[in-house]
């Protein structure tokens, strides 16, 4: 309760939120421009000295920068990631002031400051009203009964028209079967890993044999968390037929996942959006606003969407997946396993527009008036971890996860020496440095012929 009543205060607090942006502040300089006040209700706390290394090199002693938009910047504690501030800026075009509503994530209470930042940057706090008691309903009134209702005459019986004879219906063309895959074999040959890795769960499968290399765990239940998207721009990319279309962002998306302490792309309200961009940005910077975006744009609601997905995974011959959302926030109900994860990644890879995203490096959406340089956008995993291959394995495609409860997985491919294939799944690492250390083991240790 006390999280959605965070967001109707913002909203009224802030009427002139889809006017449009004159003002050039950025979250980033609003936050510079702040104090630390609200850091005191997290357990790390941040220091003034502290709060210029944040912003200048991304990173300090407890505190990561996590994203980053022009209206929006987020920070993650170490060394978990478990709990977070953000930022997000609310434009008044009249003046060119903005208000910034600056929070904590994943705690007990919902904490929020409210700031005015002028043109000039200077900055007033803003009450934050109280939280309103909302009194029970009362009982609706019992309806009077209604008249019972008069029986109408009864139709006369009119002959039956000669019937016609019924036309042959044309011939369909047959709908193209649908590609079969099927779980890894264990063989001889597949290693049993200790606690050699990092991460507790592990699968290394060779695909031109379609067998498994090294395997750790490989058949428990996980959660994927935004590994989740593999499987939303596929089903996006099967059911999307006019790629010229645009969808135009809003903020009831954009700030439900806000609060949420969902990854964002960058997307903003009033901007329209392509749809290979809503797929880059679902991929690349793991934007829960885009694969929103694409479950309204395939189905209505991302309810349906979800249905569209639990359809594929049957299709696809799945033994132990289930999804809830399209984004992989965390639902119990939400899991998979790394089998049938490396299944889900196969599949998108055969597809020609997953597959463009899913090897991209870096992506900048066209300008738009909202952003007028575009969203650029990384795949942090291929960015990082190509510089550390060793030349046994070419790391061609990737998509990581991370939730407090899934801890930091991914899945990846790989091109071997000999040109064969494989495809690399580990869940449940502590953090992001350790899941790319153990792909790189598994693929030097295990790819190396």
């Amino acid at each position: 309760m006390r999280v959605f009543f965070c967001l109707l205060m913002l909203m009224l607090l802030c009427p002139s939120a889809g006017l449009a942006q004159e003002s050039a502040l950025t979250a980033r300089e609003a936050f510079g421009a702040l104090p630390t006040s609200i850091f005191e209700n997290t357990a790390e706390g941040l220091e003034d000295e502290d709060k210029q290394q944040l912003l200048e090199e991304g990173q300090s002693e407890f505190w990561e920068l996590a994203g980053e938009s022009r209206d929006v910047i987020v920070f993650r504690a170490l060394p978990f990631r478990d709990s977070g501030v953000a930022l997000r800026l609310f434009r008044d075009a009249d003046d060119g002031s903005a208000v910034a509503a600056i929070g904590t994530l994943g705690t007990e209470l919902c904490t929020v400051e409210l700031w005015r930042v002028d043109a000039s940057g200077r900055t007033v706090p803003v009450d934050v009203p109280q939280e309103p008691d909302i009194p029970a309903a009362e009982p609706d009134p019992e309806p009077e009964p209604s008249p019972e209702p008069q029986s109408d005459p009864e139709p006369e019986i009119q002959p039956e028209p000669a019937s016609q004879p019924e036309s042959e219906p044309e011939p369909q063309p047959e709908a193209p079967a649908e590609k079969t895959y099927a779980p890894a074999d264990v063989t001889d040959e597949t290693k049993t890993l200790d606690l050699e890795l990092y991460s507790e769960n592990a699968l290394l499968i060779d695909l031109e044999s379609n067998t498994i290399l090294a395997q750790k765990n490989a058949d428990a239940r996980i959660y994927p968390a935004s590994m989740t998207k593999v499987m939303t721009v596929l089903v996006a990319a099967e059911q999307i037929t006019d790629w010229d279309a645009t969808f135009t962002m809003t903020q009831s998306i954009i700030d439900p996942l806000f609060l949420a302490d969902a990854s964002m792309a960058g997307f903003v309200h009033g901007e329209e959006v392509s749809m290979m961009d809503l797929l880059y940005g679902a991929v690349l910077p793991s934007g829960a606003e885009a694969t929103e975006a694409l479950a309204i744009v395939c189905a209505g609601s991302e309810e349906a969407f979800a249905e569209l997905m639990n359809e594929k995974a049957q299709a696809l011959g799945l033994q132990d997946t289930h999804f809830v959302d399209a984004s992989g926030l965390h639902d119990e109900n939400h899991y998979t396993t790394l089998s049938d994860m490396a299944i889900i990644m196969q599949a998108a890879l055969d597809n020609p527009r997953c597959r463009e995203v899913l090897t991209s490096v870096n992506h900048t959406s066209p300008a738009t008036a909202q952003n007028p340089e575009g969203v650029a956008m990384t795949n942090r995993f291929l960015y990082r971890i190509r510089p550390q291959q060793t030349g046994t394995v070419d790391i061609q495609a990737a998509k990581t996860g991370y939730t407090a409860q899934a801890m930091n997985c991914c899945v990846s491919y790989g091109i071997m020496e000999n040109g064969r294939a494989a495809i690399c799944v580990t869940a449940h690492a502590w953090t992001g440095d350790y899941c790319i250390a153990d792909h790189l083991a598994l693929y030097g240790t295990y790819c190396g012929n």
